[in-house]
């Protein structure tokens, strides 16, 4: 099973922990992908860490442990060097096509999201029931790449072993858009190095539930525990717990749909 390695020898996170948090969840199937988006945002750190460095009057080469060109032989080393950054498309290449990943990676959240809120509030939650709701509000949507049950059902099964990421990804601004709403501070980007601890202490709440998590009829987890992309140990003793509250009327209405008698009247009614 794949794991993330976020923290540095010194055992706290850097840019660097954050940017392989970020190539994991966009390209969890594509080692080759995922590389390239690697060495090219790790070429780009370094380059801004120069250019910062030069605006305070500094010069890198003149700091050893700051030489951009040290530093870039180190960070490409574990990808197989300055060859495979030479040879890996531009960033803005990589960059064209992150919106549609994005897209069905926040799908494949999405639907653990809703799977569990369903168990949470006493509905037996199952992935064709969720995928159901996620088409219907895709539906209500004029952008995206997909509103087909086909297109929903490809995201889930290509981002499956990140849902749990993406899932904790999709929380975070649900949270964030309903403080800021409130007139609350704002909590930030969930991948900035001050944040990405909590992230993944959540990522971890939606791993474990997703593992202990069996569809009716299904002899395995909704999250296979072979394939997923599993969470560094330094944050396996984070306490962190969700309280999704009432499932939203426009879910409701598609369960009753789709799953007549599936949905209680006294939950419905409320």
């Amino acid at each position: 099973m794949p794991r993330l390695e976020i923290y540095t020898k010194y055992g706290n996170v850097d840019h660097v922990g954050v940017i392989d948090t970020l190539g994991a969840m966009l390209f969890p199937e594509d080692c080759k992908g995922r590389e390239s988006f690697v060495l090219r945002n790790r070429e780009r750190v370094i380059s801004l860490q120069d250019q910062q460095l030069r605006r305070h009057g500094a010069d890198p080469l003149k700091i050893p442990p700051l030489n951009s060109g040290n530093l870039l032989i180190e960070l490409c080393q574990p990808f197989g060097g300055l060859t495979a950054l030479q040879s890996a498309p531009s960033l803005k290449e990589i960059e064209k096509g992150l919106p549609r990943r994005h897209w069905a990676g926040s799908i494949a959240g999405l639907i653990l999201i809703l799977v569990l809120w369903m168990d949470q509030v006493g509905l037996r939650g199952s992935l064709k029931k969720a995928r159901a709701i996620v088409v219907d509000l895709k539906k209500e949507q004029e952008v995206g790449f997909g509103k087909s049950p086909r297109s929903i059902e490809t995201a889930w099964t290509r981002f499956r072993s990140v849902a749990h990421l993406w899932a904790a990804w999709e929380w975070w601004r649900i949270r964030r858009e309903s403080l800021v709403a409130a007139g609350k501070p704002d909590v930030g980007d969930p991948l900035s190095q001050r944040a990405v601890e909590s992230f993944l202490a959540i990522s971890a709440w939606f791993l474990q539930k997703g593992q202990e998590h069996f569809s009716q009829g299904r002899s395995a987890p909704l999250l296979d525990p072979e394939s997923v992309w599993t969470i560094p140990e330094e944050l396996d003793d984070l306490p962190t717990g969700i309280e999704f509250g009432p499932l939203p009327r426009a879910a409701l209405e598609t369960l009753c749909r789709e799953y007549p008698g599936s949905v209680p009247s006294d939950l419905n009614a409320s």
